[in-house]
């Protein structure tokens, strides 16, 4: 029996962490199908949370609609315009007493306090829409972001999400880290995708840290104030100085000192995260707001950033890689040379006539590297030519079949070199599956299992991958354990149709170009269209966002074959015609992206988000709430999304205000709480005979 507490003994903080537990095990429990404790557990938190904060808004929380939802911030969350010379500077700002503070490098995140409690955090997003991403239980998991402030009323704090450089280099950006070939690139696309990953236990894994740069709230009055005060919060927000621009040597000050914050000045450490510049703002609030925006960028501040730090180094080779479009592509290896407080020994060389801009980039070339946006090491220029050619090649690195030219829209070259091998090239063999896991978002299979897998032949099309076995795993020399890793990650994969559709690999078709063609080619193109995979030119080109190459890559890509695969389809994925598979080709008008869906559909659970509009406002569930509690067969992900596509709502526990409560089987205390509350409890059909089914 849990001890019941006074009113009195229960603090903010008590019941901000309990917040946070919950919306921690909501997301487990309803987007991951993970739960750590058992719906009777998970009870006790609820209950005990309705008694502390009757008001909390984690009670009407549901895990789906409370995380990646969109949220339109009032104000966006803009860029700065750029002042490129220290007179642009002086012009700008004479004669206003003016904050400076380090431009960061990393993922913008504004979080909501209400009564003191985290109450919502939203990624910056487009600013053109000012529509972000609720992230509130990652947020939860990020360091530096305090649960509980000692502040009542309502604010907004915005700041940004980074890795600290003593987290990241020499560990994240290591081969193998987290499963990765090469580790992470670098700390902001890093800290930008732990941002939304889908388990909350990643996210944490990933080492952020959160640095604000404002607060907005009622009583703010500078920014010098604001800053001041998200310290005395339990912040770590960006140092700063503050000075009345007079003359040139009041800015050359401000400059200096983020040179000093980067680690540019001898002798000085700076500090331990990125950043390529310094942002300068009005101190004063009401005359920062006077000043008004233009477009999205705020005309009370600027960003002023320094001039990429560049190196001299030697060319020592140069790689070409083909890719899982067939893309080969060049990269540089270098001679180590220290940039900017990192060991830089590669560099993209884009493609062929990108090379053939410099006289004499060619191996054993002497050039100067800067890293691009403070990120990418990039070759700028060739101090001394090198006569080791670029060994450019005529056959495929992987497979030797003959290279051409990417071809334009006007059927001329193009400036990529391309491997038109899909039937039997490893390496986009290899991508092909990667790239299906990724967008399917299978974890727990990293790039060196994957590698094992293909070598010891078990697979010849990535969707043989679902068919694996323990018994062949072990064969190939898998531990037990590490074959349960791999059946585990590959069982019960669930997917919406744009994922499913994206993880064929079709050029330009991503998750994010499929939701478009479902918004803005609706009526005709449906989910259930999509999955089809009849895809028209015409129709695809007059949908808004599509275009002519979109259009004609998807609807080429389903179209008739023009290849004499013996199968009689153009499998882009079988390895070898006398190790296909036993997955075949019944109609000689099938293509490879055809065949590939075909199959994913036998594989995949697809999950519908929506059905439509239609119909929405006369259904039965329309208006109604709904708790779903003990095992269902249909599952309860896609049972959520059934009922939110008729207008209904889900809720994550039991309440007087709740309309229906679902029981399946093992409902747990569930059913007496909702009994005890005058709930109405239904079965999962008589869920059905509602919805219409």
């Amino acid at each position: 029996m849990e001890k019941v507490m006074s009113k009195d003994s229960i603090t903010p903080k008590m019941i901000a962490e309990l917040e946070a537990e919950i919306r921690y095990h909501s997301r487990l429990y309803y987007d991951m199908n993970k739960p750590e404790l058992s719906d009777d557990e998970f009870d006790v938190l609820f209950d005990r949370l309705q008694r502390w904060a009757p008001d909390s808004p984690v009670l009407n929380e549901r895990a789906q609609d409370a995380f990646d939802a969109d949220f339109t911030h009032v104000i966006p969350m803009g860029s700065q315009s750029k002042c490129k010379t220290p007179r642009d500077l002086l012009d700008k700002f004479m004669g206003y007493i003016v904050t400076a503070t380090p431009k960061l490098d990393g993922a913008g995140l504004a979080l909501h306090y209400d009564g003191g409690r985290l109450v919502l955090a939203v990624t910056r997003g487009r600013t053109e829409t000012g529509k972000g991403k609720i992230i509130t239980a990652n947020a939860q998991e990020i360091q530096g972001i305090p649960k509980i402030i000692p502040f009542e009323k309502k604010v907004e704090i915005r700041g940004e999400v980074i890795i600290l450089n003593s987290k990241f280099f020499g560990a994240m950006d290591q081969p193998g880290y987290d499963g990765l070939e090469n580790g992470y690139a670098n700390p902001r696309n890093a800290a930008s995708g732990g941002l939304t990953c889908r388990d909350p236990r990643e996210t944490k894994s990933r080492n952020l840290s959160f640095i604000p740069y404002k607060a907005m709230f009622e009583d703010s009055k500078s920014h010098n104030d604001q800053l001041w005060t998200l310290d005395s919060w339990g912040f770590s927000p960006l140092p700063f100085e503050i000075r009345e621009i007079t003359n040139m040597d009041d800015v050359e000050f401000l400059i200096q000192a983020g040179r000093r914050w980067k680690g540019m000045e001898e002798g000085v450490e700076g500090l331990d995260y990125n950043c390529d510049g310094i942002v300068i703002r009005i101190d004063n609030d009401i005359l920062f707001e006077d000043k008004g925006m233009s477009g999205v960028c705020p005309n009370g501040s600027a960003a002023f950033k320094y001039q990429a730090v560049r190196e001299e180094t030697v060319l020592l080779d140069i790689e070409w890689v083909t890719n899982r479009t067939g893309i080969v592509h060049p990269t540089g290896v270098l001679e180590p040379v220290l940039i900017d407080g990192s060991m830089v020994g590669r560099a993209t060389l884009n493609n062929p006539s990108w090379i053939k801009q410099f006289d004499g980039l060619e191996i054993g070339a002497r050039v100067e590297v800067e890293k691009a946006n403070d990120i990418i090491p990039t070759i700028v220029d060739v101090v001394v030519i090198g006569d080791g050619g670029t060994k450019q090649p005529t056959e495929c690195p992987s497979c030797g079949a003959k290279l051409g030219y990417e071809l334009k829209e006007d059927g001329t070259d193009g400036v990529r070199l391309r491997c038109p091998n899909k039937v039997d090239c490893p390496a986009q063999f290899r991508d092909s599956i990667l790239h299906m896991l990724k967008k399917l978002e299978i974890k727990n299979i990293a790039e060196a299992t994957l590698d094992r897998i293909i070598k010891a032949g078990l697979v010849y099309h990535p969707w043989d991958m679902f068919t694996l076995d323990a018994g062949e795993l072990e064969s190939a020399g898998f531990k037990k354990r590490e074959g349960e890793v791999v059946l585990e990650a590959l069982a019960d994969v669930e997917a919406s149709p744009a994922n499913i559709l994206a993880a064929v690999g079709v050029d330009f078709w991503g998750k994010r170009m499929v939701g478009l063609l479902l918004k803005n080619g609706s009526p005709i193109y449906t989910e259930e269209k999509v999955l089809s995979g009849d895809f028209d030119y015409d129709e695809l080109a007059g949908v808004n966002g599509v275009g002519p190459a979109k259009a004609r890559a998807l609807s080429e890509a389903f179209g008739s074959v023009r290849s004499s695969s013996s199968c009689g389809c153009d499998s882009s994925f079988s390895l070898s015609d006398e190790n296909r598979s036993s997955t075949s080709c019944n109609s000689s008008s099938s293509s490879w992206a055809s065949l590939f869906l075909k199959e994913l559909l036998k594989k995949v659970k697809v999950i519908k988000k929506e059905v439509g509009m239609s119909g929405k406002g006369n259904s039965k569930v329309a208006g109604m709430s709904f708790c779903l509690s003990g095992t269902m067969p249909r599952g309860k992900k896609q049972i959520e999304a059934d009922v939110t596509a008729k207008g209904g709502t889900i809720k994550s526990g039991v309440s007087a205000k709740l309309d229906f409560l679902v029981a399946g089987e093992g409902s747990g205390s569930k059913s007496a709480k909702a009994e005890a509350a005058g709930v109405a409890i239904i079965t999962e059909d008589e869920l059905y005979e509602m919805l219409g089914e």
